[in-house]
């Protein structure tokens, strides 16, 4: 299990393998399944979902492969399922790219919507957020290599008003390559312990989106010291800096993202 989305109490979204299910790719081993917990004590999988031609036996041919340096598969990364639109899952399918499924009826789900930037981008669409109000995805990348070596990652706005033909209008501003591939540390934190680093920006947006910077924290996060030597990565302390002030603007207008 990769994801878990659980917003409405009886139903778990997930990004997860399954034993009865064989990849023509290794690669390619997380799909999307619905799984009823309203009952904890029998859960059952209601659905699935994979990126056809992906199954072993399945009719559809394989889908093309991105080059062997950025090949990271064609599998589920977050499964979101949202109250506005409980019939709908909105998907980050890695090389897949971005994908919206009518779930209505669990046993017979349909893609209804695709958009992937990749080729000729470098692939990993990480998640899909839908601003319902406004007809609007917000797609972003996530880098998996180091030194930037996947480069470029973005984060894209897409108009969302045709189910059959989403259409990238923009995307987030940048940091420079140095900044997005060799991030300069803290340095009290990193002459002590190695450490997590990662970013989070908002961004407010306007009509017709034009995304800008407003606000930008940097948070590391260290293991907390202990005697024994080897220390489990999910204990960790935060420090937060806050290096520009909030540009006030509605919610509605905000999107928060990070970088890591």
């Amino acid at each position: 299990v990769h994801a878990v989305w659980f917003v409405d109490g009886k139903t778990v979204h997930m990004a997860a393998g399954a034993h009865d299910f064989q990849p023509r790719n290794p690669k390619d081993d997380q799909i999307y399944r619905i799984i009823d917990i309203s009952d904890p004590t029998k859960p059952f999988e209601k659905g699935r979902w994979w990126y056809p031609g992906t199954r072993e036996g399945d009719s559809a041919p394989p889908p093309p492969r991105l080059p062997a340096q950025f090949d990271t598969g064609f599998r589920a990364h977050n499964t979101n399922v949202f109250p506005e639109r409980p019939d709908r899952a909105y998907l980050g399918y890695i090389d897949g790219g971005a994908i919206v499924l009518d779930i209505s009826n669990p046993a017979d789900i349909k893609m209804v919507s695709h958009w992937n930037h990749s080729p000729p981008f470098n692939g990993f669409t990480h998640t899909l957020l839908p601003l319902f109000e406004r007809n609007l995805w917000i797609v972003s990348d996530e880098c998996v290599q180091d030194d930037g070596k996947d480069w470029p990652k973005l984060v894209w706005v897409v108009d969302s008003r045709l189910d059959s033909n989403p259409l990238p209008i923009g995307t987030f501003p940048a940091p420079p390559y140095d900044t997005f591939a060799k991030p300069s540390l803290v340095p009290s934190v990193q002459k002590r312990c190695s450490l997590a680093l990662f970013s989070m920006r908002a961004f407010g947006s306007t009509t017709p989106p034009t995304p800008t910077r407003c606000r930008k924290w940097l948070i590391t996060c260290r293991p907390r010291l202990r005697s024994r030597p080897k220390v489990p990565c999910s204990s960790t302390t935060c420090m937060w800096t806050i290096e520009n002030w909030f540009i006030p603007l509605t919610a509605s207008r905000v999107v928060f993202t990070s970088s890591k």
